[in-house]
């Protein structure tokens, strides 16, 4: 992928793929650009060269300047377009048998986008494992550190350079040293991270008892889509057990589309005792979310400000970022810098 920077307001992105197996149509989809629920998806123009390195296919995306984002391009057979052409089918199965037929993926993060601080992507992952209550735990300590944060989805975390990005922070002495624990949210996900009270016990009663070094370590927890909102479910049950709280891109929409902004966590934030003790206890939040997300920012600027209304102590940021991990590392940096920045 190669990028021509201008002046304007987008910035084009040239993408092209030499063809090494067949290929009927080649696709590629560029988050936060394209549409995957759109009845056509985009495509690739093919580029006959004639020679023996094969034929290339090649396409130009006009992107905004502050986008960060994933892109895939894929190659697919006859078969593929036959059964997913016209309007009667449905757009989540077609995406999802699109994930065959990948043959390149990778990242786009415009000159203007949300800013990644401490990651760098060629580090390896750093991590110990451990199994509590048939629960996976990747985990990360640091001697004497001042906070322990607690991500969900602990399987995606665990492929990134989390870990050396943390201590990165530390050195440059922008956030404390951070003990880190990802929990495997990855078994009946949905259920596990939808306002569910056992996940909530499990959280408070078994893993940070078995994780926290000291009563004066800050507990953060932290999650994205699902996972942002198990975090302020956790945080509002249980407000004298965890410090601060970071939902990047939290489905406040819970428990369906169409219930209001806000969905479920605006109606237990109604619970004016619930807000008095989650501000006496001095929890501390941050929220983010893209643009390129849909509905999303609705709903968690509803939130916010029924925790702004109860006096609760509330960041809230909005970017051009798209609901996936390239969006949700930098969001969580950023997270821990805006509750505690050195």
């Amino acid at each position: 992928m190669n990028s021509i920077n201008n002046d304007s307001a987008v910035i084009q992105h040239i993408f092209e793929w030499r063809q090494d197996r067949p290929a009927a149509r080649v696709n590629i989809h560029v988050a936060g650009v394209h549409d995957h629920h759109h009845k056509d998806l985009a495509t690739m123009n093919l580029i006959a060269d004639g020679d023996d390195t094969g034929d290339r296919w090649r396409a130009e995306i006009a992107a905004p300047r502050d986008l960060c984002s994933g892109y895939i391009i894929a190659a697919v057979p006859q078969d593929f377009i036959t059964t997913f052409e016209g309007e009667n089918f449905d757009a989540r199965t077609r995406w999802l048998a699109l994930e065959e037929y990948i043959v390149e993926e990778g990242r786009i993060f415009s000159p203007d986008a949300p800013p990644r601080l401490g990651w760098n992507d060629s580090e390896l992952p750093s991590w110990r494992t451990e199994v509590i209550g048939g629960t996976k735990i990747w985990y990360h300590t640091e001697l004497d550190a001042e906070v322990l944060l607690m991500v969900c989805d602990g399987q995606k975390w665990a492929s990134t350079t989390l870990i050396p990005t943390l201590q990165r922070l530390n050195r440059n002495n922008v956030v404390p040293k951070i003990s880190v624990v990802a929990v495997d949210t990855s078994v009946d996900r949905a259920e596990l991270l939808s306002c569910n009270p056992e996940f909530r016990r499990f959280i408070v009663e078994n893993i940070s008892v078995a994780f926290r070094q000291s009563q004066a370590q800050k507990l953060v927890i932290a999650g994205q889509s699902l996972g942002g909102l198990a975090a302020v479910d956790i945080a509002l049950d249980y407000p004298a057990a965890i410090s601060a709280v970071i939902a990047n891109s939290g489905s406040f929409w819970y428990p369906e589309w169409g219930t209001g902004d806000g969905g479920a966590t605006v109606h237990k934030l109604q619970n004016t005792t619930l807000l008095e003790q989650v501000r006496q206890e001095q929890v501390s939040f941050h929220f983010s979310v893209g643009t390129s997300e849909g509905g999303m920012v609705s709903h968690s600027q509803a939130v916010v400000e029924a925790l702004r209304f109860g006096g609760i102590d509330v960041s809230f940021e909005v970017t051009n970022s798209t609901h996936e991990m390239v969006s949700w590392e930098g969001a969580l940096t950023r997270g821990i810098i805006a509750l505690f920045g050195c």
